[in-house]
């Protein structure tokens, strides 16, 4: 495997890879700029749109515009516009705000907590039905993914303080989860699990703040690991016209692990001669 850095530019806390396969273009976000980055092709030039607030999850949706988790609640943006429309402030029982979003099969959004020190909680949300809690007791939502398998629908989602990954049966129709389980524990390879992605055959690649790694998850368990060029890899994507180009952010401000070291920290790089492939991302579907 090969790791590339994309440009010259830096993110300071790099978040939320998304690939958009009808456009061709690759998102992402600062989270301690409050900036929403692009690039066609996922090459350079950057384009860049300032958001009023933190964004700390982003999502396609069926009207060609974006989700975007901020501090006030879900937003649906344009950023060829730069026009932003609320679609729902968060549910008191959230706590401050959602961070980490994906959205699912039905085109529902899979979101929680940001920052609530074991009080958090995951949750659905559906443009039709509003918010619906699928889980309590977690700290710091990341990495939510969702496929099927012929025993039916999983969620896989990231409790990052408690370094696990947590599986659920899932029904995105109704929006539950139960029989909730480990799926992974990243103590066991010494880091706390961030973004997450899938590959085309349902595993899980997961960020891995610390040892600096993606962890590549099956039902079996822990399948590889792979350097992601720095010490805190935060989310991960696959992007490309075959979906499969393998895309990483990171950040470069000391989180909990030590200041980062390597002159890759904050950069969006690629990870190229992966073997393997993405599947597309699921649209919200706005109910227009």
């Amino acid at each position: 495997m090969e790791i590339r850095k994309i440009g010259e530019f830096s993110l300071t806390w790099g978040e939320s890879l998304l690939w958009d396969e009808i456009k061709e273009r690759l998102y992402f976000v600062d989270c301690s700029t409050n900036k929403l980055h692009w690039l066609e092709n996922g090459e350079l030039p950057l384009y860049t749109v300032a958001l009023p607030s933190m964004p700390t999850g982003i999502g396609l949706s069926d009207d060609d515009r974006l989700v975007i988790a901020l501090d006030e609640g879900l937003f649906l943006f344009n950023p060829n516009r730069e026009s932003l429309e609320l679609l729902s402030n968060y549910p008191p029982q959230i706590g401050k705000r959602a961070n980490d979003l994906v959205i699912d099969s039905r085109g529902n959004i899979v979101t929680g907590s940001l920052k609530e020190q074991g009080k958090g909680s995951y949750w659905w949300f559906s443009s039709k039905a509003g918010w619906k809690e699928l889980d309590s007791g977690i700290s710091n939502t990341n990495g939510p993914v969702t496929f099927s398998t012929q025993k039916g629908n999983t969620l896989v989602i990231a409790d990052t303080p408690a370094k696990k990954l947590y599986a659920y049966d899932y029904n995105p129709i109704e929006g539950i989860a139960s029989a909730r389980r480990v799926y992974a524990d990243t103590a066991e390879i010494a880091g706390s699990p961030d973004g997450a992605c899938l590959t085309e055959d349902g595993e899980v690649l997961s960020c891995i703040l610390g040892p600096g790694l993606i962890a590549h998850y099956t039902d079996e368990g822990l399948f590889d690991t792979y350097e992601a060029g720095s010490e805190q890899p935060s989310d991960i994507t696959f992007g490309g016209r075959n979906l499969e180009r393998l895309f990483v952010t990171s950040i470069k401000v000391e989180f909990g692990h030590g200041k980062p070291m390597s002159n890759l920290a904050g950069s969006l790089v690629e990870i190229k001669n992966t073997g393997l492939i993405g599947v597309k991302e699921n649209k919200f579907r706005t109910g227009t």
